[in-house]
């Protein structure tokens, strides 16, 4: 994730911590929703709606990890 966050918004941080607030990142609601589908795409994942809770770095990749097992999982079966 801190990947596509370097290589496709240009935002090179490599000291987000789990709990570094989301908007730490310093992305607007447009360009989260693209930092959304590259995650999406470079995962090979389709994500549901984000949960409004998801407030901290940490958060969004236990949401994101989540899903892609889920995901693989179903692929599996």
């Amino acid at each position: 994730m801190r990947a596509v966050l370097a290589e496709h918004l240009g935002i090179v941080d490599q000291h987000f911590e789990f709990d570094t607030p989301l908007d730490a990142l310093g992305l607007d609601s447009l360009s989260f929703l693209e930092y959304v589908f590259e995650v999406e795409k470079i995962l090979k994942i389709t994500l549901p709606d984000l949960p409004r809770d998801l407030t901290s770095v940490g958060e969004l990749v236990l949401f994101v990890d989540a899903e892609s097992k889920k995901q693989a999982k179903g692929r599996d079966a």
